[in-house]
């Protein structure tokens, strides 16, 4: 078995496969480098949000940027500055989700010339193993980590859509309330705001470790002791 499942694309790199690193890499760069902010465009934005299409405009951009794994969590903060922290977090999660979502069948369609080497290849059957539900929802809390490595490695994992949405859905639930919450109170109760932001990273961090040390003890623990099936003796 092959450790990471590309022996059979060795000879050629499909365009396909070129595309997809290409579309990650590009995300990862341009959001280290800082190629995108809100902040020539805040005063307009601002005097925008009060328009009906502007939450719409705002999951619409979300979609596109995850999509693209580009920083889509520029636009929940931005979110946060224009309306309550509901509401905010509401047009996180459902720009979020989207996004994501597009993200994903993006992933799998662009992966699809090396699925099988993918399925035979032994780290990847590790990590579909440690891929669920809960190291997801971890990994969408975790405060700094790019949302894009979570969609497009879901989409190549081939995890299941349901457990993908339900952990897309909880996790940015959570960092979208403490991270709108944040910024509406540095914006509109004028509190300082880099503090209003590095607090905000706390309460992420806690539920991090309190959430990984639910999931390391659940699998030291209890994983090993479930009984396994007794197989009765068949007669003659």
């Amino acid at each position: 078995m092959p450790l990471f499942g590309v022996k059979d694309i060795n000879s050629r790199i499909p365009w396909k496969t070129t595309l997809l690193i290409a579309i990650f890499l590009l995300g990862l760069i341009t959001t280290q480098l800082g190629f995108f902010s809100l902040e020539p465009w805040i005063q307009k934005l601002e005097a925008a949000s009060q328009n009906w299409w502007m939450p719409i405009t705002l999951i619409g951009l979300m979609l596109i940027f995850y999509a693209l794994a580009l920083p889509g969590t520029l636009f929940i903060l931005g979110a946060g500055a224009f309306y309550p922290p509901a509401t905010a977090t509401l047009i996180s999660v459902i720009g979020g989700v989207t996004g994501g979502v597009a993200a994903f069948f993006l992933a799998q369609f662009l992966s699809s010339d090396w699925t099988r080497s993918l399925n035979q290849s032994y780290l990847f059957s590790i990590l579909q193993r440690h891929s669920g539900f809960l190291p997801l929802c971890i990994l969408r809390i975790f405060p700094g980590f790019p949302h894009s490595a979570i969609n497009y490695s879901s989409g190549l994992l081939r995890k299941e859509l349901s457990i993908f949405i339900l952990s897309s859905i909880v996790g940015l639930s959570v960092k979208g309330f403490v991270y709108t919450s944040a910024v509406y109170n540095t914006t509109h109760l004028q509190t300082d705001g880099d503090n209003g932001i590095a607090n905000a990273v706390w309460p992420l961090a806690a539920i991090v470790l309190l959430t990984l040390s639910g999931y390391i003890i659940k699998n030291l623990f209890f994983n090993g002791h479930r009984r396994q099936p007794t197989i009765q003796p068949k007669d003659g």
